[in-house]
């Protein structure tokens, strides 16, 4: 019985376990800021070795590397992380995927989060227009939301064809961009790149988008052959 009790508790002591000091990181980006580099630090702190098998990042926006991949026990080790910023504020969530060959604790999820400062509402950020629908322009509203003024200086289209006018509506507040496509006889579209003057250093560039749709898919008319099958 004694023996028993003695190899169940020797079986215990084997746990082996990868432990983060701190799974999830958090950080408030400042103005312009393009990327967020994170550290991941961990430790081995069962009594085997640990081979980290894949790191899997779930968002394209996200990479991560390693030192390397096996670790002793009482071994620390860790994994850089950066994350790109979108130009669009709120709260952004990323979850960095762990595979290992530990037997209790295969899989381990990291987490990064960035609390993004919102100093500009483009709406919408998207329009489009029907297939062979009336030509007509549409509006896009720029909305300062920070309590510096922030001018928008210039609006870029990725096609010249499209018609692009910005009009201030309240300088340091409030603008509206005018757009109007070359035409909807075609699928045609174009990214907007609005350009502002907050910070100096660097000034914020905003994002919006359109298109015409594609014509409709309409499927072929069967003939009275191909409906016999």
């Amino acid at each position: 019985m004694k023996q028993t009790l003695l190899l169940l508790f020797s079986c215990l002591l084997l746990n082996a376990q990868i432990k983060f000091d701190s799974p999830t990181l958090e950080f408030d980006t400042k103005p312009g800021q393009k990327k967020v580099d994170a550290k991941y630090n961990f430790k081995n702190v069962g009594d085997y070795t640990v081979t980290i098998k894949k790191i899997k990042p779930t968002c394209g926006c996200t990479t991560a590397k390693l030192d390397k991949k096996t670790y002793k026990p009482g071994e620390s080790g860790t994994i850089a992380a950066t994350i790109n910023v979108p130009d669009r504020g709120g709260r952004l969530a990323k979850s960095i995927r762990i595979t290992t060959d530990d037997k209790d604790k295969k899989k381990i999820k990291l987490t990064l989060v960035l609390h993004i400062p919102k100093y500009v509402d483009v709406s919408p950020k998207y329009i489009s227009w029907e297939h062979k629908g009336a030509k007509v322009s549409k509006t896009i509203s720029i909305k300062v939301l920070h309590k510096t003024a922030i001018h928008i200086k210039k609006v870029h289209s990725s096609n010249p064809n499209w018609i692009v006018k910005l009009e201030t509506v309240t300088k340091g507040k409030e603008y509206k961009i005018t757009i109007t496509p070359p035409t909807t006889e075609k699928s045609v579209r174009t990214s907007l790149s609005i350009e502002s003057d907050f910070p100096t250093v660097k000034p914020l560039v905003f994002s919006a988008s359109a298109r015409v749709k594609p014509k409709p898919y309409v499927p072929k008319k069967k003939n009275w052959f191909q409906n016999l099958f």
